[in-house]
């Protein structure tokens, strides 16, 4: 998992808004609870924009004291990762389909962030590219 830091506040009303330094944007919720939820939809919300965008998604900031630390999926970090590494090489999704003998609807289902893609497949995506995706126990 990643962990992208944010920045809660009491809202003047009530419960708490919340921000991600690394992105900007906004987010609110009536506990910390449902505020983390928010955040996680509103930072998933952001990285589906730099994948349209075909823009490197930076790795998070550490996380400051005072900050809280909202996390995104194993999943979406591997598929945060292809995309990176498709933008550094700069490989569109097109190619990656021809690279892995694969429709095109299936390359799109592989880098939605939102679809349940097998770790299989994302492991075979870098394996076209070269490179070894390897996880952790921490």
């Amino acid at each position: 998992m990643l962990f992208y830091p944010a920045i809660f506040e009491p809202d003047e009303k009530s419960g708490y808004v919340a921000h991600f330094p690394q992105f900007g944007g906004f987010t609110q919720g009536e506990t910390i609870e449902e505020t983390k939820e928010m955040c996680e939809d509103l930072l998933i919300s952001y990285l589906e924009d730099y994948f349209d965008m075909d823009k490197e998604i930076p790795m998070p900031d550490k996380i400051q004291k005072g900050q809280y630390a909202i996390a995104l999926p194993t999943l979406m970090v591997a598929k945060v990762l292809l995309h990176n590494e498709l933008v550094k090489r700069n490989i569109n999704k097109a190619s990656l389909a021809r690279l892995l003998d694969a429709s095109p609807a299936e390359v799109q289902r592989i880098m939605n962030l939102r679809h349940n893609t097998k770790i299989n497949t994302i492991d075979r995506a870098f394996e076209a590219l070269g490179k070894q995706l390897k996880l952790s126990l921490a």
